[in-house]
């Protein structure tokens, strides 16, 4: 994408040459038609339509630097912005080549939304499968103690003696709930590196989707010129 960056560099430079060259050939002829030197109306119109073909074509390739300037931000993991490069002419190329909205909003999409509920359930895993390194005691307001299944607990120390010493337990039962923590905490990263990739995404898509329709508004103003000069040759 860096060179495709530098060979739309270097076309918006051909484009800006000939952007000049119809343009002085349209006046030239403007300039000799007024003073009666065989130039006729409709090759003077010819000209001008020329003259707005190629800023169209400029303007189709600025857009097209900008959306590949998203799709590389993206690639590098980061947000829509402006490339750093250097020029076609001073690249040695290898012989093989191969061819402003809130970001808040972008909670409305369908598909950041769900990797924000992805990404909320894993962490609550993770918190379940923390939990259960530690014994479930309820203490009531008149001081009794009763475990999870709602029984009371005759012998409140004892009990949590025994709870405390069950801890090592996992240690020598292959590990299951350590195991079932780092796999939860794993799931949470997958998850946050999705969502954070999914943000990104939606970010260059909904800048991409604005510069088309910037340059577009734009585009349609020099076509409707174009019309116009077009119109008068009719």
């Amino acid at each position: 994408m860096y060179y495709t960056l530098l060979m739309l560099d270097k076309q918006v430079e051909l484009v800006n040459n000939m952007e000049g060259l119809t343009k002085d050939t349209w006046e030239t002829m403007q300039k000799m038609h007024d003073l009666r030197l065989g130039y006729r109306t409709p090759a003077i119109q010819s000209a001008e339509s020329n003259y707005y073909s190629v800023l169209t074509q400029k303007t189709d390739l600025l857009r097209q630097i900008r959306e590949t300037e998203n799709s590389l931000s993206l690639l590098i993991g980061d947000q829509a912005h402006s490339i750093a490069r250097g020029k076609l002419d001073n690249q040695s190329l290898p012989s093989n080549f191969s061819t402003g909205v809130g970001i808040q909003l972008l909670n409305n999409r369908a598909d950041v939304h769900a990797a924000e509920m992805n990404l909320a359930q894993c962490f609550y895993g993770v918190e379940t499968a923390r939990s259960k390194f530690y014994p479930s005691i309820t203490i009531s307001g008149t001081g009794a103690f009763t475990n999870s299944g709602g029984a009371g607990i005759v012998n409140p120390g004892k009990w949590l003696l025994s709870a405390v010493g069950s801890l090592t337990q996992p240690i020598f039962q292959n590990g299951r709930i350590i195991a079932g923590l780092k796999v939860a905490k794993m799931q949470y990263e997958q998850a946050y590196n999705t969502w954070q990739n999914t943000v990104l995404k939606a970010g260059s898509e909904v800048s991409n989707a604005l510069v088309l329709y910037n340059y577009s508004d734009e585009k349609s103003k020099i076509e409707q010129k174009r019309i116009e000069v077009l119109e008068k040759n009719v």
